[in-house]
């Protein structure tokens, strides 16, 4: 006859349950010390309502402020810098995510945001009142490095507080805003710009007061319960995490000692090693056309050169001398270089389809402001939406990797039909399927990726490794950007004396910087206008189709980790850092 083993409820973590050992970064102790603060549902609810308050207002800034970046560019008839302050962005932004990381991880994810909200508001200030483009271009640079660390530390934190088998479907509801913002979007950006091209600076101030607001209850939250926890006794720190360290060295050495245990822990020789090849590297490839001898130019050459060495340097000091290196052997395992592969070419292929979109559409349709900035956000609306189904069809499944290939399948197809759609003639119909085929695919593809690299790797090394992968997927869309910028830079110039040889090249420089001059000339000027932007996007949309599927055959490499009650798949411990033994569903079994 069958018995019934007996244990204990589970549904709650104990109030004076402790981690199962304390642990070397003090970010990931105190957000594990989080939920034996809160310990209840209610508690945990009021933590969720806060995080998604601030992801909902944090994605309509980012629906509506790249629509004020197109047009600032436009009008100060810089419209060809467009790639490489981008450029410069992604660089940045991506030497900037694992410096983060490192700030979460030795000190709070709190302070983190704390720091990165900083930036951001820095940036918009600048950036709302720049009266030259370079100005416009400083002010980009301080808010990309805000913005971009706000959404890095968002997933980090999503990651902490969800187990796996919640982690896909987590990420993607509080990913899920920019369904409803687009909508929302449009109207603001019609409202700011249907009162003049120039007062795309209030779009920067709107969002310059509410994302601070927003992200005030998330920020108390955090702090009132690392505090709280701190006061119980919850926060165990290792001997060798710098928070221990700083407490075992002399008075007389402490700021020191404090300050080179960082910039140890942050790799700081690393991080400008890794910028400062890729910003030589990448920046001459938009910047060439602004030089006399263009690629020729002595500049340009010294800076690929120093680059190259630059970058030399930086494996040297990772392999040989670094003690804390970015790309540390603890988290390189088979999936996590797989997702590295992965991620790095999906965005190098999707940023050499998205850079110039925007403009081509622009000037190809006769879209109102409204109409632009919802065909704009067509992309990130598909892939908000799609994680929605990538995230409950691995909550249901459990597994990732023949959802990984669907998904990539699909983004072939995608890009396929989007070159299609480079014609004077495309119709919106047209236009819409390529970016929701792009939107699903890219949603499955990446949203698995991210899960499985979350999965392969210890709480510890967690943010490090997202962190690393943020990393080189940025360093690929700078790549991308850097390409799609030296093809529009170099060809549009050319095509366009190409389709108007009666036009002065005075005049045609002009409708090279201006999207808004090329879309306001005449009917005749401007269907020649078009069909120069037509060949010249077809140069930089069919080696994205190529690029696309470089992905699907890395994940065909790709381990299928069984995604259950655990924070990660190499650790058999709870999102309290806690043993997953507690667990009833693991540990009570039905004879």
């Amino acid at each position: 006859m069958a018995s019934t083993a007996t244990c204990a409820n589970t549904e709650h973590v104990p109030q004076g349950f402790k981690p199962a050992e304390a642990r070397t970064t003090p970010g990931v102790a105190r957000i594990e010390a989080l939920f034996l603060v809160y310990s209840g549902r209610r508690a945990h609810w009021v933590l969720y309502s806060c995080i998604g308050l601030f992801a909902f207002v944090f994605s309509l800034q980012t629906s509506t402020v790249p629509t004020f970046f197109v047009i600032s560019t436009s009008s100060f008839g810089q419209h060809s810098l467009l790639g490489a302050i981008t450029v410069a962005n992604t660089i940045l932004a991506a030497v900037v995510t694992p410096f983060i990381a490192k700030i979460a991880d030795v000190t709070s994810r709190p302070r983190a945001y704390l720091l990165s909200l900083f930036f951001m508001i820095l940036g918009y200030i600048l950036t709302s009142a720049s009266q030259n483009v370079e100005t416009l271009a400083v002010g980009q640079l301080f808010s990309n490095i805000g913005v971009s660390s706000i959404g890095f530390i968002n997933g980090i934190v999503m990651a902490d507080i969800s187990p796996l088998k919640w982690r896909a479907l987590a990420t993607a509801i509080f990913s899920a805003p920019p369904i409803v913002n687009a909508f929302i979007a449009a109207p603001i950006v019609e409202g700011v710009l249907g009162r003049g091209v120039d007062h795309w600076r209030w779009g920067y101030a709107i969002f310059l007061i509410i994302v601070p607001a927003a992200m005030a209850p998330t920020l108390i939250v955090l702090f009132w319960a690392e505090i709280k926890a701190q006061k119980l006794a919850l926060v165990a720190f290792a001997n060798n995490s710098p928070v221990a360290t700083k407490a075992s060295v002399s008075k007389a050495r402490t700021v020191l000692a404090q300050v080179q245990s960082y910039l140890v822990f942050l790799d700081v020789t690393g991080l400008l090693l890794v910028g400062g090849a890729f910003s030589l590297l990448l920046l001459p490839m938009t910047l060439h056309n602004q030089l006399a001898g263009g690629w020729k130019d002595k500049g340009i050459i010294i800076m690929f050169v120093f680059g190259s060495v630059l970058l030399i340097v930086f494996a040297v000091w990772e392999l040989r001398f670094s003690e804390k290196p970015l790309m540390s052997k603890q988290i390189l395992n088979k999936t996590m270089i797989t997702s590295i592969v992965i991620s790095f070419f999906y965005f190098l292929a999707s940023t050499l389809q998205i850079l110039f979109f925007s403009s081509w559409v622009w000037v190809a349709k006769d879209y109102t402001y409204s109409e632009w900035t919802m065909m704009n956000n067509t992309l990130s609306v598909g892939i908000a939406a799609f994680c929605l189904v990538a995230g409950a069809a691995m909550r249901y499944t459990r597994r990732y990797k023949r959802l990984q290939l669907f998904g990539e399948a699909v983004l072939i197809i995608g890009f396929g039909v989007n070159l299609y759609c480079c014609r004077a003639d495309v119709s919106t119909a047209a236009l819409v399927l390529g970016q929701i085929l792009i939107s699903f695919g890219g949603a499955f593809l990446m949203l698995c990726t991210q899960t499985a690299a979350q999965a392969s790797v210890k709480h510890e090394n967690m943010a490090s490794a997202i962190a690393l992968l943020s990393l080189w997927s940025s360093l690929g869309g700078a790549i991308g950007n850097a390409v799609a910028t030296a093809i529009w830079t170099s060809e549009l110039p050319k095509n366009l004396a190409k389709q108007l040889p009666d036009l002065p090249a005075e005049y045609l420089a002009m409708i090279f910087g201006s999207i808004d001059l090329a879309r306001g000339s005449e009917p005749a000027v401007r269907a020649r206008i078009i069909d120069a932007y037509v060949d010249t996007a077809y140069l930089i949309w069919a080696p994205a189709l190529a690029m696309s599927f470089i992905p699907f055959i890395g994940t065909l490499f790709m381990e299928n980790y069984y995604l259950g009650e655990t924070q990660n798949a190499v650790e058999d411990t709870l999102i309290t850092g806690g043993p997953a033994t507690l667990l009833a569903e693991k540990r009570c079994a039905l004879v």
